[in-house]
């Protein structure tokens, strides 16, 4: 795809040459240059690594999905939303005209309202109804930036409807939206003043980077992006706001911060005092903002923290917090207890990963494992059965490196003895987890064509069940 350092497979139409350009750098350490604190998961295969090879990485895989189902099927620099200027100079109207019919627009945003607006409430539904019927009435009126966010929308719900219906002729038009919602976006004073229209498509191109294939390097470029999505909604006053329409979309903007914080293994640039509110908002509102919200970016920062200020018992008191949150809102929706979860995990590791966790931190090592058993629960749920042709299976592609770090934690703690075998309850457990795990491999093995990582992720699962099984 002619994106040094990427590791998508390219289409079936890209030169040769572009294979190796596009998966060289897997092998070639893709990690070596690059700072990572003990939150991401690589730390979690190095763990696993000291006693067991990790298998070759795979390149491209021997059976290609013929469909690329949930793939964008054309070429987008590793920049996006700020790749190379050929877009920009594409007239407003050539980039209208080229927009599906309004029968087909209506599908579109259908099923972006049941999967990513379901999951975080960015829009006003009857105001974006309005909208999107005045741009019916006249497209040429549209502001730049409300054009940005609604191709991003259409975007990911061809990309949701051509999972569901599994192929078609719109094959290659969830690429073709986002790559005219970065033209739009580029045609508007963004960084100098953004609106809301703005922090939207931005949070949705966080999204749309990440959820139709796992790539390291796509998720590695969505930190920075979301840290200037944070500053430009601040520069707004987003996080002042009186409304809860701003408070809502500003709740998105913290959540993304806060999970790609976690994906990276990189810096938390959020602030406690930025999450103050006294208001139930429901959904992923009530997670990040308020009490709960900057209890929870405690446990983000001392997760990320290079340097242990912390101590043992601090963990368990903040570990207690949070589980007594858990336990008062048992119908929490799925993306704010993975996010819940994943910063368990990450805050836990750090003492859950030593040799002497089970006897010296029971807490950790039974945290993380929990965590890493519900995060697993969720992929099954998601994924498996007669949910894994609906649209909520396309869109847990969002969550990969959930899944990913979820089975590493599960597989370190195992290949290392955490659980031993001696005693019959934990030998339940040991049989409990390696039926978590054979489903999560079972799940990657469906899309391990999709890309590099997809198939490299399989490969490691695989190989680990295996010797787990012996």
């Amino acid at each position: 795809m002619g994106k040094a350092g990427e590791c998508i497979i390219p289409g079936k139409d890209t030169p040769a040459k572009s294979l190796e350009i596009a998966t060289a750098s897997f092998d070639r350490g893709w990690n070596q240059e690059r700072y990572r604190n003990g939150a991401h998961w690589v730390k979690l295969l190095e763990q696993v690594s000291k006693i067991v090879a990790p298998p070759p990485p795979i390149y491209e895989p021997i059976v290609r999905d013929p469909c690329l189902r949930s793939t964008p099927n054309m070429p987008r620099s590793m920049n996006y939303p700020f790749g190379p200027d050929t877009q920009v100079v594409i007239s407003r109207d050539v980039l209208l005209a080229s927009f599906p019919s309004r029968q087909t627009q209506i599908v579109y945003v259908e099923h972006y309202m049941d999967t990513v607006e379901a999951a975080y409430c960015l829009f006003d539904k009857v105001s974006l109804h309005d909208e999107v019927s005045a741009f019916w009435d006249k497209a040429s009126e549209a502001p730049d930036d409300w054009l940005a966010q609604y191709c991003t929308v259409l975007s990911l719900g061809c990309q949701a409807h051509n999972f569901v219906s599994r192929c078609g002729p719109e094959e290659k038009m969830p690429g073709q939206l986002l790559q005219a919602a970065e033209a739009f976006l580029r045609r508007s004073p963004f960084l100098f003043r953004p609106t809301p229209a703005t922090i939207r498509a931005l949070c949705l191109m966080v999204i749309a980077k990440q959820v139709y294939a796992m790539s390291c390097h796509e998720a590695d470029t969505c930190w920075p992006l979301t840290g200037m999505t944070l500053r430009l909604a601040m520069g707004m006053g987003l996080h002042l706001g009186q409304e809860d329409a701003q408070w809502r979309l500003w709740a998105a903007v913290v959540y993304f911060e806060m999970r790609q914080t976690l994906v990276c293994g990189m810096p938390c640039m959020l602030r406690s005092v930025d999450l103050a509110s006294s208001k139930d908002y429901g959904g992923i509102a009530d997670i990040v903002l308020g009490n709960f919200g900057q209890l929870l970016l405690r446990a983000v920062y001392m997760a990320t923290s290079d340097e242990e200020t912390f101590t043992y018992d601090e963990v368990v008191q903040l570990d207690f917090d949070i589980r007594q949150h858990l336990r008062g809102n048992a119908n929490q929706v799925v993306q704010a207890d993975m996010l819940i979860r994943q910063t368990l995990m990450a805050l836990h590791s750090r003492f859950a990963l030593r040799p002497s966790a089970p006897t010296e931190y029971p807490v950790s090592h039974v945290s993380l494992f929990e965590s890493a058993l519900s995060t697993l629960s969720h992929q099954r749920a998601l994924c498996e059965g007669p949910s894994s042709t609906s649209p909520r299976a396309w869109f847990a592609g969002f969550f990969r490196h959930e899944f990913f770090t979820a089975a590493m934690s599960v597989c370190s703690q195992l290949v290392n003895g955490g659980l031993p075998r001696d005693d019959t309850s934990i030998h339940d457990s040991h049989g409990i987890m390696l039926d978590a795990l054979r489903s999560c491999r079972d799940v990657w093995s469906k899309e391990r064509c999709a890309s590099a990582c997809n198939a490299n992720a399989w490969a490691i699962v695989d190989k680990l069940v295996r010797l787990l099984e012996d």
